[in-house]
């Protein structure tokens, strides 16, 4: 791997999560904390960008030099300890996220809290409609599935 800081970040225990202060680091706190829980390594990675890299939905020219460029950026963008919503959605792309759900809750200064949620498709890609929390998902392979997708491979798409 050929960008130290991703290497680095990689490799960590938190996956750089620590590192990301503030307002700037949120969405790269976010996205670090994905990396942690899926345990996405430098090999994992690696494969992740392989996959990535050839998909044409992405529209990374097929030959080395284009490859080795859109490898080397997206590489160095999803190391940065600051990251742009753009950004962050490639980076739930890369992973082969297809739909999110976001949730904020307000504070405000009369001690009043509002929950504010929506939805957002990152990929067209069917997504079971769930209404379970995070606790209940089953803990993430390393291989970057699901438990739930191992059973379901007979699927037309």
């Amino acid at each position: 791997m050929a960008n130290k800081k991703l290497s680095k970040m990689l490799q960590s225990e938190d996956k750089g999560v620590s590192k990301t202060h503030g307002q700037n680091g949120t969405l790269s706190r976010l996205f670090r904390s994905i990396l942690k829980k899926r345990k996405v390594g430098p090999e994992r990675f690696g494969a992740l960008m392989a996959d990535y890299l050839r998909n044409p939905r992405y529209g990374v020219a097929d030959n080395r030099k284009e490859m080795t460029s859109a490898r080397g950026n997206l590489g160095m963008a999803l190391a940065q300890e600051r990251m742009t919503w753009k950004v962050f959605c490639k980076g739930l792309r890369f992973l082969k996220i297809v739909k999110i759900d976001i949730a904020i809750r307000t504070y405000y200064s009369n001690g009043q809290q509002e929950i504010h949620e929506t939805s957002m498709m990152l990929e067209e890609h069917q997504v079971p409609d769930s209404t379970s929390n995070e606790d209940t998902l089953d803990p993430p392979h390393t291989d970057g599935t699901n438990a739930d997708e191992d059973a379901s491979d007979d699927h037309d798409e």
